[in-house]
């Protein structure tokens, strides 16, 4: 239905905007308002005419509906509870899922986007790893243990999850700490040879 509104809403704005154009030209002089006259005179009492103009009408009026009838806050997210409908502040969410995905195994940085829908909430998460061996099957089970965290925490379902990993870096600690190791073991090995050669 969205899709629809749009494309309906298209379809009236450059309706309008071509007759602002002709509207224009006529202003400018560059066409005689008898042009116009004379185009309308060969509509008069024309029956597709007028139920085009009508189809028209009734598609401009419908697609003006949004803007003056009751919609949904789009900066909250709504929860159905027991006693009624509890509405929760999309930046409150927000905070919620990043305390969550921050402390997730190897995440190095959150960011994130929310859209209401009436399917649910859908999340778009951007995140910084550490390597991984299993990088899919980490995200994967990250995003079902959210989807389950949000319904137990604030009762919202989620509906979709997606996830954008931007960037890989490396645990420097756990990097120093193997490249250290590394470094020794060539140093043992190069004096267990030294000691044999001298033998």
């Amino acid at each position: 239905m969205g899709i629809f509104l749009k494309v309906i809403q298209f379809f009236v704005i450059s309706l309008l905007t071509l007759i602002s154009l002709m509207v224009g030209f006529h202003f400018l002089g560059l066409v005689p308002a008898d042009t116009y006259i004379y185009f309308l005179e060969t509509l008069y009492e024309n029956t597709w005419a007028a139920a085009i103009a009508l189809i028209v009408f009734l598609l401009g009026v419908w697609s003006l509906l949004p803007f003056f009838l009751r919609s949904e806050p789009r900066d909250t997210a709504i929860s159905q509870g027991e006693s009624g409908e509890i509405r929760v502040s999309l930046p409150a969410v927000e905070g919620l899922i990043y305390r969550f995905v921050a402390r997730q195994e190897g995440v190095k940085e959150v960011k994130t986007f929310l859209k209401p829908m009436e399917e649910g909430l859908f999340i778009r998460l951007k995140l910084g790893v550490a390597p991984h061996r299993d990088l899919p099957g980490l995200i994967t089970q990250m995003q079902e243990t959210l989807k389950e965290y949000m319904a137990q925490v604030i009762g919202i379902k989620v509906q979709r999850i997606e996830t954008l990993v931007h960037s890989i870096g490396i645990d420097e600690d756990k990097f120093i700490a193997e490249k250290e190791e590394e470094i020794k073991k060539e140093k043992e090995e190069k004096e267990e040879k030294e000691e044999k050669e001298e033998k």
